[in-house]
């Protein structure tokens, strides 16, 4: 009996002591770690109230609900900067916590290249630009965000394009990628290059600059270097706790320089399985107003001081009211992108790329300012809309196997389509000339890990061009009577070209336990084959056999070998390799009229070759940072511009209004680019930071006869310097930009536009910029820019534009 009442309490406390733990165990509140992509970090070591954990598979640790807002919570993460929160901040954050990356600590496990790699495993110089440092920048094309890597140079004819030079190579000789597509197509040209700004920076996840010889893994054109622009793509939903997760980003912007108005939103929305990105930007630009500030001995170097107006169907030249506003530089722009990805297990992964871009009519400045025998020559002279669609699945399949880790396949559609429309002041005829561009295009890689130490990357690569070219005249363009007349050359064949270029490559990695050393070596083989067709039609008569077809066809084998060695804070890089680009449809057959030269088809060109060297050293520590890289570069079987004649044997083409000197493009010249680029970067305090970056490369070239001359493309010395303040409601940063001297004699003949600088070459210049970012809540912040504050008037080397004046620019941003 006395059994009883014991029996009783000890059920009630077993159940009062389940009750209590019950409730301990809801009275518990999760907090979920993020990085700057909203993806969970797992693993992060957590510290708190004597306390201490890590975050879960889900980036995820437990607080009491009834926790002291007081309480201080450390974080640590390797490659994120340390961090101390209260209790109070988290749960005014929804329980949400931010870590950022520490650039420093971040940088040898960045995944960059076509096979996403880490930039350790480069034995190249890289340069990655972040989606943030794109947006505080105020970049207001993709050829601009190019020149924030501080290694890049970037030449432009007009407002609306930019071509990037890498070490001295411009144009077709560096490779332009997007999301691991080759850009570079069969008319990609051998002069300036503007079709980076079919890219919309206001959606790339990052840009990556890789210096040197890039044939390896990229094939044809990688001479100078390959630029990979990188979207944003969605992030799989990782929050156990949601269905769906959901993230908008958008932004207004408005610069003085150029009336620029720009609207950007981009809407990300995912699951566990699925997720979907799309964008939109719409972006506009009037005329520039450039710097007044000029030298004493140029006075009037870059004034729009005349503009030819259409009056009643008649050209006026017209006197400019300011001569500042360079008339002839405006256009707008939209772009559109939308990625998909779908898992379908863990082992297998799809996406969807569809990206569209298409403008305005673009107008060619330099062109348009251009004045011969005492007057202005074109009274038009524009692009028509520059048009670019992409369309590229990828699928992703990884399975340890005893061929492969993982497999990556990318199937690619392009279409680009590119007018020239112009008139030469008081002409009666209107030239028209339309090129579209499909380009189809497959690329697998494979990875392999085949042991601790070793593993290797093999792939195929296959791309098949198709070009259509097109030209005619208008007659009395303003007339009502106005007609069609089919009497000009078109760009290129008339009757179709095709370009198809296939390789294979293969590359090995060694490395040590801790990746102190890295050796990569690798060996790619292609082939080429170009088939260009003559219509008989042409306003002139050809030989028999460009009627038939001509066929050009070029194999390389390339190779590339280095090391990467990490002593205590040092870092050495060494590589040595060769890299080639093959003559595309542009070099062997195109029609071209530049100032008194017309160039014309020349089918037996062979491809170029580059033998480069590259050494790296870098010194690192927590506060200072320091690199050098040196370079030198064999360069072979240039095609150049030189004189040539016509099939009939004449130097000499007699249009309706010119007599033209004949030029081809030859196999002649020879040469080298040595140079360096040296950066430093160091903290201050914590929330201060500097640095400053310079480069220099001299280049020169031999001809068949020995002669030596300045090599085209090769920009002055360049550089910056800056300080960062970087504080929880605000940034601001102070940016110095300087170009040298750039001698009329140093200058590498009419590719480098002589004719659109001083007498005496391209001048010096420097100018200093402040731009400021303030967070007005959690989600919005506001950006206000004050660039070149001095209004200082230049013109970068070899450029037909000058730049922004004094200019401010605002913009507002919303980010969820």
């Amino acid at each position: 009996m006395k059994e009883q009442p014991l029996q009783f309490y000890y059920h009630w406390l077993n159940t009062f002591v389940l009750l209590f733990i019950i409730n301990t165990s809801q009275a518990q509140q999760k907090v979920t770690v993020l990085d700057n992509d909203d993806i969970p970090l797992i693993g992060v070591y957590v510290n708190y109230n004597g306390t201490a954990l890590t975050t879960d598979l889900e980036g995820k640790f437990q607080i009491a609900a009834s926790i002291s807002d007081s309480i201080n919570v450390s974080l640590e993460f390797v490659g994120f900067k340390d961090l101390t929160i209260n209790i109070g901040e988290i749960r005014a954050a929804d329980y949400i916590i931010r870590m950022q990356q520490d650039a420093q600590l971040i940088e040898d496990i960045i995944i960059v290249g076509r096979t996403n790699q880490r930039t350790i495993d480069f034995t190249n110089k890289i340069d990655r630009i972040t989606a943030e440092k794109i947006y505080n920048s105020t970049a207001q094309s993709s050829a601009d965000v190019i020149e924030l890597s501080g290694g890049a140079f970037v030449q432009k004819s007009q407002m609306g394009g930019g071509s990037p030079s890498l070490r001295g190579f411009e144009a077709n000789k560096i490779l332009l990628v997007v999301d691991g597509v080759r850009m570079n197509n069969a008319i990609y040209r051998n002069g300036h290059l503007q079709n980076a700004i079919t890219i919309d920076p206001s959606i790339l996840k990052q840009v990556e600059i890789i210096y040197g010889a890039g044939s390896l893994l990229y094939g044809s054109e990688a001479l100078g270097g390959v630029i990979h622009f990188r979207t944003k793509s969605p992030l799989l939903n990782f929050d156990s706790f949601a269905n769906k997760k959901e993230s908008i980003n958008s932004f207004i912007r408005y610069g003085s320089a150029n009336n620029e108005k720009k609207v950007h939103l981009d809407h990300s929305i995912s699951t566990k399985k699925f997720g979907v990105v799309t964008s939109l930007t719409f972006s506009d630009f009037d005329d520039l107003r450039i710097g007044n500030k000029r030298r004493q001995e140029y006075p009037d170097f870059g004034k729009r001081l005349q503009y030819v107006q259409i009056i009643d169907g008649k050209d006026v030249i017209v006197d400019n009211s300011n001569p500042n506003i360079q008339v002839g530089t405006g256009y707008s722009q939209y772009d559109f992108l939308q990625k998909w990805v779908v898992k379908f297990s863990s082992k297998f992964q799809t996406s969807l790329n569809i990206q569209y871009s298409n403008s305005s009519n673009i107008p060619r400045y330099d062109n348009l300012s251009e004045y011969r025998n005492g007057q202005l020559r074109f009274a038009e002279w524009y692009y028509g809309p520059q048009e670019r669609l992409l369309i590229a699945p990828t699928f992703t399949y990884r399975n340890r196997s005893v061929l492969f880790d993982k497999i990556t396949a990318t199937a690619s559609f392009q279409q680009i389509k590119e007018d020239r429309i112009s008139r030469v002041l008081n002409d009666i005829y209107e030239e028209n000339q339309n090129e579209k561009v499909n380009v189809y295009g497959l690329t697998i890689d494979l990875n392999k890990d085949i042991n601790k130490h070793q593993k290797i990357t093999y792939g195929f690569d296959f791309h098949y061009n198709k070009v259509n070219s097109s030209a005619f005249s208008i007659k009395n363009p303003y007339s009502s009577n106005s007609e069609t007349v089919n009497n000009i050359l078109s760009r290129y064949p008339s009757g179709g070209s095709t370009l198809s270029n296939y390789g294979l490559f293969v590359q090995h990695n060694l490395q040590n336990k801790d990746s102190s050393f890295i050796w990569v070596a690798g060996l790619r083989w292609t082939n080429q084959i170009v088939n260009l067709s003559y219509d008989s039609n042409d306003p002139f008569v050809w030989p028999t056999y460009f009627y038939e077809g001509i066929q050009n066809k070029n194999s390389a084998l390339v190779g590339i070998t280095g090391f990467n060695i990490i002593k205590d804070r040092f870092t050495f890089k060494l590589s040595t390799g060769n890299s080639f680009r093959s003559p595309n449809v542009d070099d062997l057959a195109k029609i071209r009229v530049n100032g008194d030269e017309i160039t014309i088809p020349n089918s037996d060109l062979k491809s170029e070759k580059v033998w480069n060297n590259d050494f790296t050293i870098n010194y690192k520590t927590r506060n200072f940072s320091f690199g050098l890289t040196g370079y030198y570069t064999i360069l072979s079987d240039a095609i150049i511009r030189s004189s040539f004649n016509l099939p009939n044997g004449s130097s000499q083409f007699i249009s309706r209004t010119d007599t033209l000197l004949v030029t081809g493009n030859i196999n002649a010249a020879s040469g080298n680019i040595k140079g360096f680029s040296a950066e430093v970067a160091f903290n201050i305090t914590n929330n201060i930071k500097g640095g400053s970056q310079i480069n220099f490369q001299q280049g020169e070239s031999k001809d068949e006869d020995g002669n030596i001359s300045p090599l085209a493309h090769i920009p002055p010395t360049f550089g910056n310097a800056y300080i960062n303040c970087d504080y929880k409601i605000f940034q601001v940063s102070l940016l110095w930009k300087y170009n040298a001297w750039k001698r009329i004699e140093d200058f590498g003949g009419s590719v480098d536009n002589p004719d659109l600088a001083t007498i005496d070459g391209s001048p010096s210049w420097h100018t200093f910029n402040i731009n400021s970012l303030f967070k007005i809540q959690r989600n919005v912040d506001l950006g206000l820019s004050l660039n070149n504050i001095f209004d200082i008037h230049y013109r970068p080397f070899s450029s037909g534009l000058s730049a922004p004046g004094r200019h401010v620019v605002f913009s507002i941003r919303y980010k969820s």
